[in-house]
C-alpha cells in the first residue's frame, strides 16, 4: 500500500513544480483542454408523419435527430425500416416506395432513439390529362376519368371504408374514399358501385351513389342503375367519399302541440311536419327518383271534431274524459318504378321472401299521432234558487243550485256541495233541502269545482205549540267515561219541527248516566238503561241509554279513502268501514254502507294501506278501491278495477285482495282521488299503473293492468298521488311531479296548463321531509314544522289565508308546527307537535267536521282534546289515532266514520266503534 501511494503522489509533486515556474514567470504556454464530447440524441422527428400513395409511388421521407434542448443534430447516423415490406420499402436514404394495397410503418432510428412515420398504400395508378380507368375492391368500385378532366398528372387512389359514419339512408355496409381527397375535375367522371341484392332491400331502382357531406349521405343529383350488371353510375366532379343508397324517404309524420288539452267546444290548431331520416323537414310534392309525399291526412277519436286542409288541422273538442282523444295525422308515399337497364315496365325490384318482385309504382303510409285532452267546460259562477226566503223554524224549504259557464251557459252534469253558514240554526243535505232550527240568519252555500254561490235564509221563530218531544242519538249506548250527544226536538200537532225553545235535561239515574243541559250524556259506571229526559215548554220526552264497560283500546293507522275507511290494527289484521259497492272493503261481498269496522277477508298482514277512487270522471262515476304492502314489500289491492288499477293483469274487480303483478318489491304505496296506483319500490323506483296518461311517464302508454316504470333516472323517498298529477320526494327532500296538471298542482310556477310525461321538479329549491296530496292541491312538510302547498286554492286547502290557486308552494299561514300532515278533497290537515289536530280548506273536514264557515282559509283547531299520532284525510271526511282510540268526522252518509250511525250533514268527531 505504501508502494502505490508514492506512485501516486509523485505527479501531483510535478504539477505542483509547473505551477511554481508559471507563477515565477518562467516556462512556455500551457496545453489547452479537451474538448466536450458530442451532445446525444434525445429524440428523432420524422417528416411527413404520414403519407398515402398507391402501388409504384415513391416519396421521400426525413429524419431529424434533436438535442434534448430541442436543437437540431446534424451528422448524425440515421437507419430505416419499414414493418410491411409487402406494403411499401424504404432506402436508406428514407425513400419510400410502394408496393401493394396495406398499411406500413417505416421507423427512423439514430442513437437508439426512434420515430415512425404511417404509410398507406391504396388501390390506383397515376392518371394524367389523357384520362383512365381505375378499378379497385375485386372490381367494385371504378372510377372513369375522361380525357381532358385533369390538368396534370396525379396518383388517383381508392380505399375501402367498412362501417360507414352515419348511415342513416346507406344500403350497402361499405363505403369508398377517393383521393387525394378534394380533387376537382374539368370534366365529370364517372363513378361506377357494384352492390348485392341480398345485402339490400326490394327497391334497387331507387339506388343513388351517394357522398359524404357535412357528415351526411347525400345523392347525387343524376345516376343510374343497371339491374342485370347490378350497378350504379352517376357523374361527380370532386372527389370524396362514396356509398350506395337512397334519397331520404320520408320517416315520421310528427304533430305539433303533441299534448295539447282543451274544452268541450275549444278549437285548437294542430301542425304535422313530415320528417326524413336525419330529421329534416319534407315539404308535399314530389322527391327523389320518382317518389311523390302526398298530402296529410287526419283521423280522430269520437271525443273531437276535425276540419283540416294538409299540414293543419282544427280540432274541436265534443266529449270529455280521463282518457286523451287520439288524433293522427298520415301521409302515402308513391314511387313510381324507374327501369333497369332501359328495359320496358314493369321492372325489377329485386327479391322480396324468396320471391321477385316487380311494379310499376309503390306506396308507403307514414303516421304520428297527437293526444288531445278533452276538459269539461269550467264552473264559472253558481246561481242558487231561490236566492232569498223567509222560513219559519222547524221547517224545510228545497234550494236549486245552477251551475254556469263563463257565457252564463247552464252546466246540467256537474256536482254540487250544500253547506249551511251556521249548522245549529239550519241544516242543508246533499240535494238542497234546508231544514231550519232556530230563528236567525244563515247563508246556504252551493259549491261547484270550487266555485261558490249562496242564498241567504232568514227563519222566524215558530209560535205554533209544542204537543210533543223527540230525542235523537247516533247510538243506545255510550262507554263509561264516554260521552253521547242527545238533540231534542220539539213538535207542533202536524208533526213539524219546533226548534229555539229552551230544552230542560234531566237524567233519571246520574250515578250511571249524567246530562249536561246541552243534553251531552256522560257514562259513570256500566249499567242501565237509564232514562234521560228533555222537556220542552212543559212538554217532555225521553230516550232509555245503556251505560257499557269501555271498549279494549285499539291500536293501529287509519286510511281514509273517499267514502271509505281502512285500517291496519297493531296485531297486523285489516278492517274497512263505509261505502262498498265497489269491493273497496275487500270483504268478499259490496254492502251499500258499512257504519262499523269488519274485517277485510284473506288479507296478509299490512305495515301499511293506500286507499282512494274517484267520484267525477267517465260513466262509472264512483269507483273505489285500496292497496296494501307488507313487510317483505308485496303489494296487493282490491276494489274497482276497470282500468287496471289494482295492478294484476285484469280489469275484473276484486272483492278481497288480490297480488299485484310484476313481482316488485314496494316500500311505499299512494293511491289519492284518481284511478291509478303508484309505488315507490325498496330502491326508489317510482312504478304505476291503472288509469293513463297521469300515472304513467308517457302519454302515449293506454290504462295498464301492470306496474309501469316512471320514465327518469330520480330516485324517490315519498310518494303522493292527486287526481291527476303525482309527485314525489327525492333523497334530497326536493319535490318532482308529473301528470296531467288541472289548477297549479304541478307545482311549476307556470300559469299554464302542462302535461308531464316524467318528473318535473317543483319550483322555489324547497326541501321536504313528507309529502301528502288531496284532489287537486299538494303539500309539502319541512324539517322546520312549516307546511308549504301549491295547486287549486278555491276553498282554502293551500291554508295561506286566500282562495288563489298557486302555481308554487306557498306557506300555511299559522304559528303552529306541525310533525305530520295529509290532504284529502280539498282539506288539508296536520297533527301539531303537542298532539293537537288541525285542519284548513272545506268545513266537512276542516272546523271537525262542524265549523260555521264553509270553508277555513287558515288552520283551526279540532275540537277534540286528545293527543294524536297519526291522521289521515279524504274527500268529506278524516280520520285520526289517538291516546284513547281512533276518531273520524266530517261526512257520514256511508258509514264512513264508523261509529255505527249514518248521518246526511256533517259529523263531529266521533269514536270509532270496532267490534267486541
Amino acid at each position: 500500500m505504501l508502494v502505490r501511494l508514492v506512485q501516486v503522489r509523485r505527479p501531483v509533486a510535478i504539477v505542483l513544480g509547473v505551477l511554481t515556474l508559471f507563477a515565477c514567470g518562467g516556462g512556455s504556454d500551457p496545453t489547452p483542454p479537451p474538448p466536450p464530447p458530442p451532445e446525444p440524441v434525445a429524440s428523432l422527428d420524422v417528416s411527413p408523419s404520414s403519407a398515402i400513395l398507391i402501388p409504384q409511388q415513391s416519396t421521400p421521407l426525413t429524419a431529424t435527430p434533436r438535442a434534448a434542448s430541442g436543437a437540431a443534430l446534424a451528422g448524425r447516423p440515421v437507419t430505416w425500416s419499414t414493418s410491411a415490406g409487402a406494403v411499401a420499402t424504404v432506402s436508406g436514404s428514407g425513400e419510400v416506395t410502394a408496393v401493394g394495397p396495406g398499411n406500413a410503418e417505416i421507423t427512423a432510428t439514430s442513437e437508439g432513439k426512434s420515430a415512425r412515420a404511417v404509410i398507406e398504400v391504396r388501390e390506383g395508378m397515376m392518371i394524367g390529362a389523357a384520362g383512365g380507368t381505375v378499378s379497385a375492391d375485386g372490381g367494385n368500385v371504378t372510377i372513369a376519368i375522361p380525357p381532358g378532366a385533369l390538368s396534370g398528372t396525379l396518383p388517383i387512389s381508392i380505399a375501402r371504408i367498412n362501417n360507414p359514419p352515419n348511415p342513416t339512408n346507406l344500403r350497402a355496409p361499405v363505403a369508398y374514399e377517393f383521393g387525394p381527397d378534394g380533387t376537382q375535375f374539368t370534366r365529370p367522371v364517372l363513378l361506377t358501385l357494384k352492390y348485392q341484392s341480398s345485402g339490400l332491400d326490394s327497391l334497387q331502382a331507387l339506388l343513388r351513389v351517394t357522398r359524404l357531406t357535412n357528415g351526411k349521405w347525400v345523392p347525387l343529383p343524376s345516376g343510374e342503375v343497371n339491374g342485370p350488371a347490378r350497378t350504379v353510375v352517376a357523374p361527380t366532379s370532386s372527389f370524396s367519399s362514396y356509398s350506395l343508397g337512397y334519397p331520404l324517404f320520408p320517416a315520421q309524420v310528427v304533430i305539433t302541440p303533441s299534448n295539447p288539452s282543451i274544452y268541450v267546444g275549444q278549437s285548437i290548431g294542430l301542425s304535422a311536419r313530415v320528417l326524413n331520416g336525419d330529421g329534416e323537414a319534407m315539404a308535399s310534392g314530389p322527391f327523389g327518383p320518382g317518389g311523390t309525399v302526398h298530402p296529410v291526412f287526419w283521423s280522430g277519436d269520437a271525443g273531437i271534431s276535425l276540419d283540416y286542409t294538409d299540414r293543419l288541422a282544427i280540432v274541436t273538442g265534443r266529449l270529455h274524459g280521463d282518457i286523451p282523444q287520439v288524433v293522427g295525422a298520415h301521409i302515402q308515399v308513391s314511387i313510381e318504378c324507374r327501369a333497369l337497364g332501359g328495359g320496358p315496365k314493369p321492372c325489377y325490384y329485386g327479391e322480396f321472401d324468396g320471391h321477385p318482385v316487380q311494379a310499376d309504382s309503390i306506396q308507403f303510409t307514414y303516421g304520428g299521432s297527437a293526444r288531445v285532452l278533452v276538459r269539461r267546460v269550467p264552473v264559472r259562477s253558481v246561481q242558487v234558487t231561490p236566492g232569498t226566503a223567509v222560513v219559519t223554524a222547524g221547517e224545510t224549504v228545497q234550494l236549486v243550485a245552477t251551475p254556469r259557464d263563463s257565457a252564463g251557459g247552464p252546466l246540467t252534469d256537474r256536482p254540487v256541495t250544500w253547506t249551511s253558514g251556521d249548522v245549529t240554526k239550519a241544516v242543508v243535505s246533499p240535494t238542497g233541502l234546508v231544514t231550519t232550527i232556530v230563528s236567525g240568519s244563515v247563508p246556504i252555500t252551493a259549491t261547484s269545482e270550487g266555485i261558490a254561490g249562496a242564498a241567504t235564509l232568514t227563519i222566524e221563530t215558530s209560535t205554533k205549540p209544542v204537543v210533543g218531544v223527540q230525542v235523537t242519538a247516533p247510538t243506545d249506548s255510550v262507554e263509561a267515561g264516554g260521552a253521547l250527544q242527545l238533540v231534542a226536538i220539539g213538535r207542533d200537532a202536524l208533526g213539524n219541527a219546533i226548534t229555539g225553545r229552551p230544552t230542560t235535561w234531566t237524567s233519571l239515574n246520574p250515578s250511571v248516566a249524567s246530562v249536561s243541559p246541552t243534553g251531552l250524556v256522560t257514562g259513570v259506571i256500566a249499567g242501565g238503561p237509564v232514562a234521560i229526559r228533555a222537556t220542552i215548554d212543559g212538554i217532555v220526552g225521553g230516550r232509555s241509554i245503556t251505560v257499557t264497560a269501555p271498549v279494549p283500546l285499539v291500536h293501529g293507522t287509519p286510511t281514509t279513502g273517499d267514502r271509505f275507511t281502512c285500517f291496519v290494527r297493531d296485531n297486523g289484521t285489516t278492517w274497512c268501514w263505509g261505502r262498498g259497492t265497489s269491493g273497496e272493503l275487500g270483504i268478499g261481498t259490496t254492502p251499500a254502507t258499512q257504519s262499523v269496522p269488519i274485517q277485510v277477508t284473506a288479507a296478509p298482514p299490512f305495515v301499511a294501506i293506500a286507499a282512494g277512487g274517484t267520484t267525477t270522471l267517465g260513466p262509472n262515476p264512483e269507483r273505489y278501491h285500496a292497496c296494501g304492502v307488507t313487510a317483505s314489500g308485496q303489494a296487493w289491492c282490491w276494489g274497482a278495477n276497470d282500468v287496471g288499477q289494482l295492478g294484476d293483469g285484469t280489469k275484473t274487480q276484486r272483492d278481497v285482495p288480490t297480488a299485484v303483478g310484476g313481482g316488485l318489491n314496494f316500500a311505499r304505496l299512494a293511491v289519492g282521488a284518481t284511478l291509478r296506483t303508484c309505488g315507490l319500490t325498496t330502491g326508489g323506483e317510482a312504478w304505476c299503473w291503472g288509469a293513463s296518461p297521469y300515472g304513467h311517464g308517457n302519454p302515449a302508454i293506454s290504462n295498464r293492468t301492470a306496474p309501469t316504470r316512471i320514465q327518469g333516472t330520480n330516485v324517490f323517498t315519498r310518494i303522493a298521488a292527486a287526481q291527476f298529477v303525482v309527485c314525489a320526494l327525492d333523497g334530497a327532500g326536493a319535490a318532482w311531479c308529473w301528470g296531467s296538471e288541472f289548477a297549479g298542482e304541478m307545482g311549476d310556477g307556470d300559469d299554464a296548463i302542462h302535461i308531464r310525461d316524467q318528473p318535473h321538479p317543483v319550483v322555489g329549491g324547497h326541501r321536504f321531509t313528507d309529502l301528502t296530496a288531496g284532489t287537486i292541491h299538494v303539500c309539502g312538510l319541512k324539517a322546520d314544522g312549516t307546511v308549504w302547498c301549491w295547486g287549486r286554492n278555491s276553498v282554502g286547502a293551500l291554508g295561506d289565508g286566500t282562495t288563489v290557486t298557486r302555481t308554487a308552494p306557498v306557506a300555511v299561514q299559522t304559528p303552529v308546527r306541525f310533525a305530520a300532515i295529509s290532504a284529502g278533497g280539498e282539506s288539508t290537515c296536520g297533527i301539531a307537535t303537542d298532539g293537537s289536530v288541525w285542519c284548513w280548506g272545506d268545513r266537512t273536514v276542516a272546523g271537525g267536521g262542524l265549523g260555521l264557515p264553509s270553508f277555513y282559509p287558515t288552520p283551526v283547531k279540532l275540537p277534540l282534546a286528545r293527543t294524536f299520532t297519526s291522521i289521515s284525510a279524504s274527500s268529506g271526511h278524516a280520520c285520526g289515532h289517538a291516546n284513547d282510540g281512533i276518531w273520524c268526522w266530517g261526512l257520514n252518509t256511508w258509514g264512513q266514520l264508523g261509529n255505527g250511525a249514518l248521518s246526511q250533514v256533517p259529523v263531529g268527531p266521533v269514536k270509532v266503534v270496532f267490534p267486541q
